[in-house]
C-alpha cells in the first residue's frame, strides 16, 4: 500500500469508494491521505461529508503533482469545536440517513459536552457578555475592537471561546483588551 508521511494513501475513484474505505478503517487507522484532483469524481465537500459520517475530519492539504493533491483526514478530536459548515453538513447527512454510528456518537458527545454549538454565537458576530464587559471597561479597547474587520473579530472571539479552561479564557480576554487599547489585534 502506498503511504505518504507514514499514513496510507487512498485512491478513491468515487465517493462510494471513499466511504467504503472509511467504513473499513475508521476505527483502526490514525489518519489517511485521500488523493483529490480538480474536477475529480470525489469533490472536497463529498470527501469531508463522508469523513464526518464516520467521526473523521479533514486537516492539511499538500500538493501531490500537477493535477492532484493529498488531503489528510483523521479521527476528529471529541473536544474540538464544530464550525457551522460542518454542523450543517452533519444535519444534511443525518436527514438523509448517511451518518454511520461512529459519526452519530461523536455528534451526540459533542452536543452533550457543549462543543457542538460553542461557536454558534461567534459565527453570528455576537460578542460574549464577559468579553463585551471587559472591552467596555476600557473605552479605547471597545472602540478599536468594534472597528476591526468582521473576520478579525470572529477569529479573536473563536480564539477566546475555544479556551478549555476558565483561566485561559480570562487571560485571552485580558490580552484582547490590552492589545485593542493599544490599537493591536490579538488572537491565534
Amino acid at each position: 500500500m502506498e503511504t505518504f508521511e507514514g499514513a496510507p494513501v487512498v485512491h478513491a475513484e468515487t465517493t462510494e469508494q471513499w466511504r467504503d474505505w472509511l467504513a473499513g478503517h475508521h476505527t483502526d487507522a490514525k489518519q489517511a491521505w485521500l488523493v483529490l484532483s480538480k474536477g475529480g469524481a470525489v469533490s472536497y465537500d463529498d470527501a469531508v461529508c463522508q469523513a464526518l459520517c464516520f467521526g473523521w475530519i479533514d486537516s492539511v492539504s499538500k500538493p501531490r503533482d500537477e493535477t492532484t493533491r493529498y488531503q489528510r483526514f483523521g479521527p476528529r478530536n471529541p473536544a474540538s469545536t464544530w464550525v457551522r459548515s460542518n454542523r450543517d453538513r452533519v444535519q444534511r447527512l443525518t436527514d438523509s440517513g448517511e451518518m454511520a454510528p461512529a459519526g452519530l456518537a461523536l455528534v451526540e458527545a459533542a452536543k452533550a459536552s457543549g462543543v457542538w454549538d460553542l461557536l454558534a454565537d461567534v459565527e453570528e458576530g455576537i460578542v460574549p457578555d464577559d468579553v463585551r464587559a471587559a472591552l467596555d471597561a476600557v473605552p479605547d479597547a471597545a472602540a478599536t475592537f468594534d472597528a476591526f474587520p468582521a473576520g478579525v473579530r470572529k477569529a479573536i472571539l473563536m480564539w477566546i471561546v475555544s479556551a478549555k479552561r476558565p483561566a485561559t479564557r480570562e487571560a485571552r480576554i485580558a490580552t484582547t483588551v490590552e492589545k485593542a487599547a493599544r490599537g493591536e489585534r490579538s488572537g491565534p
